[in-house]
């Protein structure tokens, strides 16, 4: 959610119009319950710094209860559509009969986003209010890093404002730097592990193979192939306890994970959590947890992060902006091990049959 907030922000920006803000779900790819603004992010340093329609402004108080034309940006099926259209006061059938516009954005970096939303968008300049439907990792985000060539740039800035201007609130910040507290943590690495069956890789099953779900499964099956390279970059930063953060349903894989990591003092979310209950802390709802565990990787001294996650490049895309800069994508963080691993398969398989060749020569000869 807090991923299409911000490019409903840097689209409305960038086409000189002012957004009124959405509804927020406790999770957005299976609806649930609604939430105030306040209990998904820093609802007053929002408003303090961007040029938004609060929440109670709907989109019926605003354009006469209608949208003359929506982008479907993504064309995914969204869970929440009907009842964000009752939320901002839209009728269904009405909105059925808007014109719909396909813009299948490719996840592209800001600028190429930034170029392609003013050419296709700015056609329908004269239209009061204009409805984004599925704004969702349309903007590559990763592209998104500060350095000599677009520091200055007007997408860069943009960019910067509104991932300053979401933050999660002030509640959940103090709840996380409380636990730290509480867990004696001072320097510490978060690993974020997204990849479960259940649902990561069960989505994926969907879509044709590539390489980065090959290298997903290579890990699965075996664990070293990425603790290696965790234990040697943590060893090298001196870095001697671990986060690992990940969905409730892996804890079995997370398990694996920790056990080949013992050379470091790991702690898992359910620990966490465990700990949490031990000392007193109010007790969170999922998508809470999920707020503070975000926290809890945005404050470490070091992010391993996970390709093809949003809760990831949320936190990643924060902490690039707020000059934390040890971030490390745990993918790329395998990839020497897994290479390593297939050369020596080829090498087995060459001289074996090396081996068998030469066998069946002697007996030929």
């Amino acid at each position: 959610m807090i991923q299409g907030l911000r490019e409903s922000l840097f689209i409305a920006d960038t086409l000189g119009r002012k957004l009124i803000l959405p509804p927020f779900f406790d999770h957005f790819t299976t609806g649930g319950a609604l939430l105030s603004p306040g209990s998904i992010l820093d609802y007053d340093l929002l408003l303090q710094n961007l040029d938004v329609f609060d929440a109670e402004h709907k989109l019926s108080h605003v354009c006469d209860g209608k949208s003359e034309v929506r982008f479907d940006l993504t064309g995914v099926k969204n869970p929440v559509r009907n009842a964000t259209l009752e939320w901002l006061g839209i009728d269904k059938n009405e909105f059925e009969k808007t014109k719909r516009i396909p813009l299948m954005i490719e996840n592209i970096n800001p600028q190429q986003f930034t170029e392609r939303a003013i050419k296709e968008m700015l056609r329908f300049d004269n239209e009061k209010c204009i409805y984004l439907e599925n704004p969702f990792w349309l903007m590559n985000w990763n592209n998104y890093k500060k350095n000599n060539l677009n520091e200055y740039s007007i997408s860069f800035q943009r960019g910067q404002s509104i991932i300053k201007a979401t933050r999660r609130p002030q509640r959940v910040q103090k709840i996380a730097s409380h636990l730290l507290q509480v867990l004696d943590i001072d320097e510490f690495a978060a690993l974020h592990w997204r990849y479960d069956e259940e649902d990561f890789l069960r989505h994926q099953n969907k879509k044709p193979e590539n390489r980065m779900k090959t290298k997903i499964k290579h890990i699965r099956g075996d664990p070293q192939l990425l603790c290696r390279s965790v234990l040697k970059l943590l060893e090298k930063k001196k870095i001697n306890t671990l986060l690992i953060l990940s969905p409730p349903s892996d804890q079995e894989f997370v398990t694996n994970l920790k056990n080949s990591l013992s050379r470091l003092k790991v702690i898992t979310d359910s620990e966490i959590q465990d700990s949490m209950k031990e000392n007193g802390f109010e007790g969170l709802l999922p998508y809470e947890f999920s707020l503070v565990s975000q926290e809890l990787s945005y404050l470490s001294d070091l992010f391993i992060w996970s390709e093809m996650s949003s809760w990831s490049g949320n936190v990643h895309m924060e902490r690039y902006t707020d000059e934390r800069i040890e971030n490390y994508s745990n993918i790329e963080l395998a990839i020497p091990s897994i290479t390593e691993k297939f050369q020596s398969i080829m090498k087995a398989s060459l001289l074996k049959n090396e081996a068998i060749a030469k066998k069946y020569r002697e007996i030929a000869g």
